[in-house]
């Protein structure tokens, strides 16, 4: 027997996970009191001072834990997992840190809440309410395998990335980085007994069901899919009240009652998760540990990012002249990176430019750090905006679909090969039989334009195509607004023909962008062509 499911991931996780935990939140919290010792060994590893995200806190029984907003102390909050404290011996921690929880179950956070803790409501597929690197650390314990799809898991993992990844780069000249640390809990189908404890399998678990494959569940070794585990309430445990101990005479004074030290053993939780969940892989940034190769080759720009973004700083050696180098300065505006801008003269190049910064003499090159002899310059607008659209993934430069990003290129490039090739036949070499051509290219860019719906063009937001695109493209319509297209009457067409209403909305569109407006100086640029041109003021 599989279920039927006839519904997006979002709508699949808002009826099989989201509506569930609402309606069960107090039965399960009853069933979450106990602490597992590594996560607990984790959080009790971090420096003081640290600021810690919880993503799918529940709850909130990892919230506590050296937590200075907690109002509850240990005594009466959360027990120790098994070989961890007990009464008798009970870990004082020192509280030196500040965790902030955030789950979708308002009933679960009104628990967490109730004892004093921070707790933000949203879902760990978008953590956009924060902004990139809010947290130093951060910890996901079972969690991710709620979500529908790998690649929604996937997702998660990014945004838990994203929540402790410094901005980048680092405006601080402090030679010292700050390391965050991540931990993951993720159910397996398949568990160890020697760390879950007997009969934790999900794959026998009473009343399982598969999850419908055409929702993206992965399949097993054997064939089976992502399973549901449903959820049963349970009674509450009526705590045994225990008999007196016995007395003792001793000669000469009162019975003395003979002290116990022993502590009832917490009870285990006895049912899990009620939603699709069969992620095989366990992921330990902290401990560095990324068993799953998929998921490991999805993260790897993430994490070589992490690994540098702390303590690398951007220069940008350019010309406010250059199409190219407008490009990278638009980038960089619109990812809200932190960055030096080196000014090339490009009539007269410093002396060290070719020798230290770029063999070929051309800008724009993109430096990451401080050291002009040995720190990696980067050159070519292309090579540059894309290391930026992948260390800024926040930024969404990139929509995820190889499909789409290699459209938005191609539409780069034909703009390059059509708009400004125009711009060099019409306007530069006076070419009036080359205007029949150019106006067809501006038919062509303008089919390749519509092929997205919404107003960019790739959808409804900014993308990479867009900025490669852009200076290019706002080249020619600010040089026929400043009458430097006469050539064939080509700047009369580009701004009055019908046939190129989208185009102008488009170019409008960009043009507006604030960012764009700090790379692409329009009355430098068109002076400077003018002059060029031939043109008198």
């Amino acid at each position: 027997m599989s279920t039927e499911v006839d519904a997006s991931p979002a709508s699949f996780e808002a009826s099989y996970v989201h509506t569930v935990y609402s309606h069960i939140a107090s039965d399960f919290s009853r069933t979450r009191h106990t602490r597992w010792p590594f996560v607990q060994d984790f959080l009790s590893a971090l420096p003081a001072g640290s600021v810690v995200l919880d993503a799918g806190c529940g709850n909130g029984k990892y919230l506590g834990w050296r937590n200075v907003l907690t109002v509850e102390r240990e005594s009466t909050g959360w027990e120790s997992g098994k070989g961890k404290a007990k009464a008798s011996d009970s870990i004082v921690e020192e509280r030196n840190i500040v965790t902030v929880g955030f789950d979708m179950s308002e009933g679960l956070l009104g628990i967490a809440a109730g004892k004093g803790n921070e707790c933000v409501r949203g879902d760990c597929f978008d953590m956009s309410c924060w902004r990139r690197g809010s947290f130093d650390h951060a910890i996901s314990i079972a969690t991710i395998h709620h979500f529908a799809t790998p690649a929604r898991r996937l997702e998660s993992v990014k945004q838990l990335i994203l929540s402790v990844l410094p901005p980048f780069p680092s405006s601080s000249t402090s030679t010292t980085s700050h390391l965050a640390t991540i931990l993951i809990v993720v159910w397996a189908l398949e568990q160890d007994p020697a760390l879950a404890g007997a009969g934790s399998a999900r794959k026998g678990k009473k009343g399982a069901l598969p999850v419908d494959a055409s929702l993206g569940g992965e399949e097993s070794a054997d064939g089976e899919q992502d399973v549901f585990v449903p959820w049963e309430l349970q009674a509450p445990r009526v705590k045994k009240v225990r008999p007196p101990p016995p007395t003792k005479k001793t000669r000469g004074g009162p019975p003395v009652v003979s002290p116990d030290f022993s502590t009832p053993s917490a009870a285990p939780p006895t049912a899990e998760s009620p939603t699709a969940h069969r992620e095989v892989a366990s992921l330990d940034l902290h401990h560095n540990n990324l068993t799953h190769p998929t998921i490991l080759s999805a993260l790897r720009p993430l994490l070589r990012t992490m690994s540098t973004a702390a303590t690398s700083k951007l220069t940008l050696y350019n010309s406010p002249l250059s199409g190219w180098g407008n490009r990278v300065t638009w980038a960089l505006e619109e990812v809200g990176a932190k960055y030096d801008y080196y000014h090339i003269d490009l009539q007269s190049k410093p002396s060290f430019y070719v020798s230290k910064v770029n063999p070929s003499g051309l800008v724009p090159v993109l430096q990451l750090g401080d050291s002009l002899e040995d720190s990696p310059k980067i050159p070519e607008s292309g090579v540059i905006t894309q290391y930026i659209a992948e260390a800024f993934p926040e930024a969404k430069l990139l929509t995820g679909d190889l499909v789409k990003d290699a459209h938005g290129r191609y539409f780069a490039e034909r703009t390059v090969q059509t708009l400004w090739a125009g711009i060099i036949q019409v306007a530069v070499q006076k070419n009036v039989d080359y205007a029949p051509k150019w106006f067809a290219d501006l038919v062509e860019l303008d089919r390749h334009l519509a092929r997205y719906p919404g107003k960019f063009l790739l959808g409804d937001e900014l993308t990479l195509g867009d900025i490669l695109a852009g200076p290019f493209f706002a080249r020619p319509f600010a040089f026929a607004k400043a009458g430097l297209l006469t050539t064939a009457g080509a700047g009369e067409v580009l701004l009055n023909d019908p046939r190129f209403e989208n185009l102008r909305a488009y170019n409008d569109l960009i043009t507006s962008r604030p960012g764009f407006k700090v790379a692409f100086d329009e009355s430098l640029i068109v002076e400077f062509w003018r002059k060029k041109l031939g043109f008198a003021k």
